[in-house]
């Protein structure tokens, strides 16, 4: 673990096939398997699976828009399990801020648990969470 970018980590991962598609449309695969420090929080397929098709498709045909919620999953440092539990918020890509907690047992990302934590890459980490921030209702 670790050896490679997080953009050719997820690109294995089972369950990110949705967000990996994505990230493609949107042209933001060269960020995540660049060398700048990089923490992602990615939606689990089951994550989008949540969101209706409407939805979707109208979420892939507009790039801004599209662009706009990635942004908001990536914060441009590498963020460790240790200090996702200390740190309060995060400023993402997009400039937002992003919420860290802690709720039975577990962190969460703007109220979204982490379903998996802490997968090491060359550029950063990965984070599984269960909810697509800024989705489905979510501020």
């Amino acid at each position: 673990a670790g050896s490679e970018s997080i953009g050719a980590s997820l690109a294995r991962m089972p369950n990110y096939k949705t967000l990996t598609a994505l990230l493609d449309e949107a042209h933001l695969m060269p960020s995540l398997r660049g060398a700048a420090p990089m923490t992602l929080f990615a939606p689990t397929d089951a994550a989008f699976a949540k969101i209706s098709p409407d939805d979707m498709a109208a979420l892939r045909a507009d790039s801004v828009k599209l662009r706009d919620l990635l942004l908001n999953m990536m914060v441009p440092a590498k963020i460790n399990t240790e200090q996702i539990l200390k740190m309060k918020t995060a400023t993402t890509m997009r400039g937002t801020r992003i919420r860290f907690g802690y709720e039975n047992g577990h962190p969460e990302v703007n109220d979204q648990p982490v379903v998996q934590p802490g997968i090491i890459a060359s550029n950063g980490f990965i984070y599984g969470i269960s909810g697509v921030i800024g989705m489905s209702g979510e501020k």
